[in-house]
């Protein structure tokens, strides 16, 4: 999907704002009520989680005007989790296990030249080892919360970035709650 979201980001910010906007419409909702929702029972029994934050395009980077520093929100991200009673592996951790779930975490970012505002799109995926009906496993995205397209000034973008992936983050430890309600009455 992020090869397909990068795409319409290449186009002239406007279409693929408007192309984003309605692609979204079909997009599962971050935060269902436990049970009723396919992605939120993929979340029972995580046994550990990896976190994974992609660094911003290099375009963007060399822009200047964007910072996302992935390590300072990947710890921030960490701290989320393991405060949400999730266990966060470390890259040994899960190197020595292919099949550990991670968390995706990616912020892709695009400067409109005309207004020199910026769109921006935060996705926060959770891929797991999937076993098909025949036996074939694959690593999908079991579960998503995407945040964007929107439009922020050069002076806001970096603040706003941080804020809303933590805000996706947080739609993950929801949802990871409601399907783990035995996990909130333990941490009492």
């Amino acid at each position: 999907m992020t090869v397909f979201l990068r795409a319409f980001l290449a186009r002239p910010p406007l279409v693929a704002a408007i192309c984003l906007s309605s692609l979204s419409l079909f997009a599962p909702a971050a935060t269902p009520l436990a049970g009723q929702d396919p992605q939120v029972r993929t979340l029972t029994q995580l046994g550990g989680i990896e976190v994974m934050v992609e660094d911003l395009d290099s375009a963007v980077q060399a822009d200047g005007a964007v910072r996302f520093d992935s390590i300072e929100i990947g710890r921030a991200v960490e701290q989320r989790l393991a405060d949400a009673g999730l266990v966060v592996l470390t890259d040994s951790q899960s190197r020595a296990d292919p099949t550990v779930p991670f968390l995706d975490v990616e912020a892709v970012v695009r400067r409109d030249p005309a207004s020199g505002d910026f769109l921006y799109l935060i996705t926060v995926d959770l891929y797991q080892v999937v076993v098909l009906h025949h036996d074939m496993r694959l690593l999908a995205p079991t579960w998503e919360s995407r945040f964007g397209v929107a439009r922020v000034s050069r002076a806001a973008v970096t603040e706003k970035l941080r804020v809303k992936t933590l805000a996706a983050v947080d739609a993950f430890v929801r949802d990871y709650r409601a399907a783990n309600p035995e996990l909130s009455r333990q941490r009492r």
